[in-house]
């Protein structure tokens, strides 16, 4: 005859609760051995095993519903087709979490960057690579369906501003066109290849950002960042990455990191001169 564990027993050796177990016997993966006068619940060794499996299964992910149509089989090709599945399924997930992982580490590299800014940071040349955006008129925008085309949450995309210098040392934002640009990665996203297709359809147009620029980290508001543009000496229109942005509690305004790249502020533009439809 087998050995029978008591409840308490099998919850301390799995470390789960007794209503643990007596959820999963209401879902029928459980039937233990009932003291049929005391109604205290006794386990096998098989029970055991399964409970083993159970556990194993729900941490993996997999719906008590699904391992229990499975289990009812009995079928070792089943259970495999099962934990293939979901196998698959934990892979998409670890290749999501590292790419979350990766975007935490872009983000904390950029706040610790954005804390050790100098008072009144002073533009430099840029020795990191070249950026190659796709502009697009803002009237498009609200023209492209609302479907979103990749998954959300996964922020793989940049977006950049154009600013115009004026008369008399004036600045403005071109708010007619925007771009934007996607990190380096082995597969383009799928938001990347419909940037492409507008290319092909002549809806954007490919701007390609190339040393020799110069770039200058900034932090504020957007009336201090025109008040800044407007005191440097450039030569043509400057494009802005966005790295990060903060919305004060008062007044509405956002705090921008923008990463100000022009081509050599000192010497004659490189930058594409592209004029809005």
């Amino acid at each position: 005859m087998d050995p029978l564990f008591p409840i308490g027993s099998v919850c301390r050796l799995f470390g789960i609760t007794p209503d643990t177990l007596r959820h999963y016997e209401k879902k029928g993966l459980l039937t233990p051995v009932t003291d049929p006068h005391s109604r205290y619940r006794y386990y096998t060794p098989d029970h055991l095993d399964r409970i083993e499996g159970i556990l194993h299964a729900r941490a993996m992910g997999i719906p008590l519903a699904q391992l229990g149509q499975t289990m009812d089989q009995e079928s070792p090709a089943a259970y495999e087709a099962l934990l293939a599945a979901q196998r698959q399924t934990l892979q998409e997930r670890i290749l999501a979490l590292e790419e979350v992982l990766r975007q935490t580490d872009r983000r904390l590299a950029t706040l610790r960057e954005l804390q050790a800014l100098p008072e009144s940071p002073v533009p430099a040349p840029w020795t990191g690579p070249a950026f190659h955006l796709y502009q697009v008129e803002v009237d498009l925008l609200f023209r492209l369906p609302a479907d979103p085309p990749q998954t959300p949450g996964m922020d793989r995309v940049e977006t950049w501003r154009r600013f115009l210098p004026g008369p008399a040392g004036a600045v403005r934002e071109d708010e007619t066109v925007t771009a934007f640009s996607f990190p380096p990665a082995p597969q383009p996203t799928v938001l990347e290849a419909e940037f492409q297709q507008l290319v092909d359809l002549g809806l954007a147009r490919p701007v390609t950002l190339a040393p020799p620029m110069d770039c200058l980290p900034f932090w504020g508001t957007q009336q201090d960042l025109l008040a800044r543009l407007g005191q440097l000496p450039l030569p043509g229109p400057v494009w802005g990455r966005n790295r990060w942005s903060m919305a004060r509690k008062t007044g509405g305004k956002s705090l921008l990191h923008g990463h100000l790249s022009s081509q050599q502020l000192t010497n004659p533009p490189l930058f594409p001169q592209i004029r809005p439809r």
